[in-house]
């Protein structure tokens, strides 16, 4: 035991105490100080601790200090070799029971399972990653209805498939409001500058000149678009095609206006999406058949590719999560930008080997990993 100063008073606490295994002596030759007599005294009691003393603190202990005197228990004399023996507890003493493991991270999912849309089902996708995150999360699906009540009680909460946003607007903005006054940790983050505000950054794009398909929002800039036979009008808020419409040129201009894009019909070869976890590139997939562009197949990305798709991953400096990059291959080889998903995308698991498909689940769930333990890590 240590000698008596100061900074040795009470080294073993009740935290210490507590540490020590079930049935471990405790043999103090030294100063009574350095031992929390009344911690000490309850784990005496109880039978869980053995302790061989020569002295305590005080060294007369009080009258109304519980003692363990009698024969069963030991006897306490002070300044004299005072053994604690194994006590004789007053009531059954049942071992502790082994250490519960570390607490796994709790997960939010938000997920319309009853979303539909076109040539995608978001239900199967969903319900394949979350059997496979529960290995390492404790994980519970949330209707979005019921996302901004329950998210408090989660380490992060993963919003996904496109029916939170565009099947229950009004409870998705009011989730989104709690999460960003909450500071609450949401995968993707909700500091996107891509379609998860809106698609008012095609216009940006275009106006800066990126390789984008030219975007315009009102009737007065129409001039600034290329000629075209027809063009795509869409609405600012949307996703899964809905509410996009082709219309011949002569209509367009009173189409113009409010919360829809346009954008000239492009004459492109295909169109095919990059997918990444974080910045990190995961597989491409592209349409052969415009005609069909939900019939998708695995395709070899380039390294003129990859530094297309990359741009607008670094543009947006989403730090972690999951984005898809949708372009259109061009007549003259090129790429053009169609949209950057970065706040539900879909994934399109069911297009890809399985090794592929495994190798995407594990990157997404290492991501969440530490998404989550850098969550419950202390600043």
């Amino acid at each position: 035991m240590p000698p008596q100063l100061p900074e040795n008073r009470r080294t073993f606490d009740a935290r210490r105490l507590a540490l020590l295994k079930d049935g471990a002596p405790l043999v103090n030759t030294a100063r009574g100080s350095p031992v929390d007599t009344a911690a000490l005294t309850e784990h005496l009691l109880t039978g869980r601790l053995h302790a061989v003393l020569d002295v305590t603190e005080p060294d007369v202990p009080p009258p109304n200090r519980p003692r363990c005197e009698d024969p069963g228990r030991g006897q306490q004399r002070p300044h004299r070799d005072v053994t604690f023996l194994q006590p004789r507890p007053t009531r059954p003493y049942r071992p502790r029971r082994a250490p519960m493991p570390a607490a796994r991270p709790r997960l939010l999912y938000v997920t319309d399972l009853a979303y539909e849309a076109r040539g995608r089902r978001y239900c199967d996708e969903d319900i394949l990653l979350t059997s496979r995150l529960r290995a390492r999360f404790d994980l519970a699906l949330c209707h979005p209805l019921d996302a901004a009540a329950l998210m408090d009680g989660f380490d992060a909460v993963v919003v996904r498939n496109s029916g939170p946003v565009l099947g229950h607007q009004q409870a998705y903005e009011a989730f989104r409001t709690r999460a960003l006054a909450t500071g609450a940790r949401v995968y993707n983050p909700l500091t996107g500058k891509a379609d998860m505000a809106g698609k008012q950054y095609l216009l940006d794009l275009s106006a800066a000149g990126l390789p984008v398909i030219p975007t315009v929002g009102r009737a007065e800039d129409l001039r600034l678009l290329p000629a075209a036979e027809r063009y795509v009008v869409k609405p600012v808020l949307g996703a899964d095609s809905l509410g996009l419409r082709i219309v011949p040129a002569g209509q367009v201009a009173a189409l113009a206006g409010g919360q829809v894009l346009i954008q000239p019909c492009v004459d492109f070869v295909h169109e095919v999406s990059f997918y990444f976890v974080d910045d990190d590139f995961q597989y491409a997939l592209y349409a052969p058949d415009p005609e069909r562009r939900w019939e998708l197949k695995p395709y070899a990305a380039t390294a003129a590719d990859l530094e297309f798709a990359r741009r607008f991953i670094d543009w947006n400096d989403l730090g972690h999560g999951i984005q898809r990059v949708d372009a259109c291959r061009t007549r003259d080889g090129g790429l053009l930008l169609v949209e950057l998903e970065d706040l539900n995308p879909y994934l399109s698991l069911e297009a890809l080997p399985e090794e592929a498909r495994d190798a995407f689940v594990s990157a997404f769930t290492a991501s969440l990993s530490r998404f989550v333990h850098g969550a419950l890590s202390p600043a």
